[in-house]
């Protein structure tokens, strides 16, 4: 028994030595490999973290020029602009909205506005290499007369969202009218901005939502996210707005909020008085429109 122990360690030692000794062959000057085969020169790279890489601005939906005088000979490019689907230089396009001019880039450090997208017959220009407008930090050169100069009250204000826009239009038409003529009483302020009373006609009795039109009631105590809130005065209707799939709907439904009315216009007037769109209404399987 004491030789087969004796035989059996010395057998394990030999064992040992051996490993050790194929191990410091196979891993000389204590390779990383020899801990993990797979970890050599030329795949441990994709054992490191990822790098942290920034994502790029996203571009300005809407945006709104300002700052040249009625008689400038470019006033007619201000205004509000809109993003559309399409780049030049790699950078954004901008559609006038009330106009036929556009806002792009010639070429990597170039901004024009003008009437034909990648021509360079502009009126307003800037040397800036911004990636979008909102970035663009050099001053703004404007031809008039047939002179070009700088001008230092141009501004470009950025908006994610189209009814934002139309409320800086409107804030900025209120300071117009205010330096023009004297300040309205506090209550017919609240007339004309707020339009306390308005009736909705035009559905025949016996109609698909018949019920939902008359006469409707401003509510200054309901606080709705979008705009303000009417109640019909002899029903349990109301007239509000929501926000949805990028545009400003007015509806006529029993929940503030809710998009389960009976009537809806799509439209970005702020007031119900300024609506021009046409209206359309639920008859029990689909959407008509009614003018």
């Amino acid at each position: 028994r004491k030789k087969k122990k004796m035989f059996f360690v010395v057998f394990l030692l030999f064992s040992s030595f051996i490993n050790v000794l194929s191990h410091s062959r196979s891993c000389p000057n204590g390779n990383a490999s020899c801990i993990n085969p797979e970890l050599d020169e030329n795949n441990f790279a994709k054992y490191k973290p990822p790098p942290t890489v920034t994502p790029p601005p996203r571009a300005c939906p809407y945006f709104s020029l300002t700052g040249l005088a009625s008689g400038h000979g470019q006033y007619p490019l201000l205004g509000p602009y809109e993003r559309t689907k399409t780049d030049n230089a790699k950078k954004p396009v901008y559609k006038q909205m009330n106009g036929p001019n556009y806002l792009f880039a010639l070429n990597p450090s170039l901004w024009v506005i003008g009437k034909t997208v990648g021509e360079d017959s502009g009126g307003i220009v800037v040397w800036d290499g911004a990636e979008d407008p909102q970035e663009i930090k050099a001053a703004w050169q404007a031809l008039d007369h047939g002179k070009w100069s700088f001008a230092s009250d141009l501004a470009l204000s950025c908006y994610d969202f189209y009814f934002e826009l139309q409320e800086s239009i409107l804030a900025n038409k209120e300071k117009k009218k205010k330096a023009e003529k004297p300040a309205l009483s506090k209550e017919r302020q609240i007339e004309v901005k707020s339009c306390k009373r308005f009736t909705i006609t035009g559905l025949f009795l016996g109609e698909s939502n018949f019920e939902r039109i008359g006469e409707f009631e401003y509510q200054p105590d309901i606080k709705h996210t979008l705009c303000n809130v009417w109640k019909q005065v002899e029903g349990s209707n109301y007239f509000f707005c929501i926000w949805k799939d990028d545009k400003l709907g007015w509806l006529v439904g029993e929940r503030p909020g809710a998009d389960d009315a009976g009537l809806v216009v799509w439209d970005p007037a702020l007031n119900p008085g300024d609506i021009k769109s046409t209206w359309m209404v639920f008859n029990s399987t689909q959407w008509v429109d009614r003018t």
